[in-house]
């Protein structure tokens, strides 16, 4: 993705610079190539839905994605093993 720059990272190409899409979004290295916030999103709709195919649908009502329900229950338990893993908040 050409972003404009100063040329201090990526190529510089003029008055652009050539950076991935994934570094510009800033998802690089992140699971399921989701930000945290869209990640905790999708978790919250995982647990508060009575199923996470009611949670797809609630989800693309609310939110411009397309998002399958194995993919809500994937981040909700990745999320809820991330949490569990902090323990308790002191």
């Amino acid at each position: 993705m050409k972003v404009p720059g100063g040329g201090t990272e990526g190529r510089a190409e003029r008055n652009w610079e050539i950076l991935p899409l994934d570094d510009y979004l800033r998802i690089t290295g992140l699971p399921f190539k989701m930000s945290p916030e869209m990640m905790a999103e999708t978790a919250f709709f995982g647990v508060h839905e009575s199923s996470f195919a009611s949670a797809e649908q609630r989800i693309q009502k609310y939110l411009p994605v397309q998002i399958s329900d194995t993919l809500i229950r994937e981040v909700t338990e990745y999320v809820g093993r991330k949490v569990f893993d902090a323990g308790p908040v002191r």
